[in-house]
């Protein structure tokens, strides 16, 4: 399937399947994010959890895992606001290198919504959560429970006497898999891996030190603790308006005979 085809009907039922099947990103594309803000925590992770988060063909880069808290906001085509917390590995296809979103835990009471949106276009295990993020005046808090409870997180950072430092508009390449299932249960109509652009914006960083970060992800179904030295980097962020995701392209088929 080409990433020029159009919307069509479920070979299952004929009716037609719940989002165009030209867009790995959102339901309608271009999505325009208003202000957003957040923690970002990168530590160094063994390279055996990196590949078990990575589909083939994607290929760990270094042995970095990111750990984002974030608070959003979309201003088109819907209006939502919700927190979420992603887990980023650094990985590369061939000669293309990109983001690979390997968890998403969606917070808010849109959460049902964003999370079917996260399975059938998007593709990565994306699931609700409580999700709650707060910048202090001197320090920053985050937490995460799962719904599943297998997944949790709770950091707290302090904010150091380092300036805050400005990080000029730069655009990211992202990897997605973009699944979607068979409405008869058998197996999927859509499997494949996709290089998505994502128009970024001006960002704000603040410098933290890292007092607290427990954290544990579901991997396989099971729990799974991700060790966060406390010398890992960590700042807040402030991203101003304007942040696009656009239509991307496909690179893999995994149904592909």
């Amino acid at each position: 399937m080409s990433a020029s085809a159009k919307n069509e009907p479920s070979e299952a039922t004929g009716q037609p399947l719940s989002m165009p099947i030209d867009n790995p990103a959102f339901p309608v594309s271009p999505i325009t994010f208003g202000a957003r803000y957040g923690l970002t925590v990168i530590t160094q992770a063994e390279l055996e959890l990196l590949q078990q988060l990575l589909p083939l063909p994607l290929s760990a880069v270094g042995n970095k895992l990111i750990i984002q808290f974030n608070f959003n906001t979309i201003t088109s085509p819907i209006q939502v606001d919700y927190p979420n917390v992603t887990v980023i590995v650094p990985a590369v296809f061939g000669d293309q290198a990109g983001l690979y979103f390997a968890r998403v835990y969606e917070g808010s009471a849109q959460a049902t919504m964003l999370s079917i949106w996260g399975r059938e276009i998007w593709g990565f295990p994306k699931v609700a959560a409580d999700v709650e993020v707060i910048r202090h005046s001197s320090s920053g808090t985050a937490r995460m429970v799962c719904a599943n409870g297998i997944a949790k997180a709770n950091v707290l950072v302090e904010f150091t006497d380092t300036p805050a430092f400005e990080k000029p508009q730069s655009d990211l390449s992202v990897f997605c898999r973009k699944i979607i299932p068979r409405s008869d249960g058998q197996g999927n109509h859509i499997d494949q891996l996709v290089l998505a652009p994502i128009l970024n914006t001006r960002e704000r960083h603040v410098a933290a030190r890292i007092i607290q970060c427990d954290f544990q992800l579901d991997l396989g179904g099971k729990q799974r603790t991700v060790p966060v030295d406390k010398d890992a980097t960590a700042f807040w962020y402030d991203q101003d308006p304007g942040l696009v995701l656009n239509l991307g392209r496909d690179i893999h088929d995994y149904l592909a005979k």
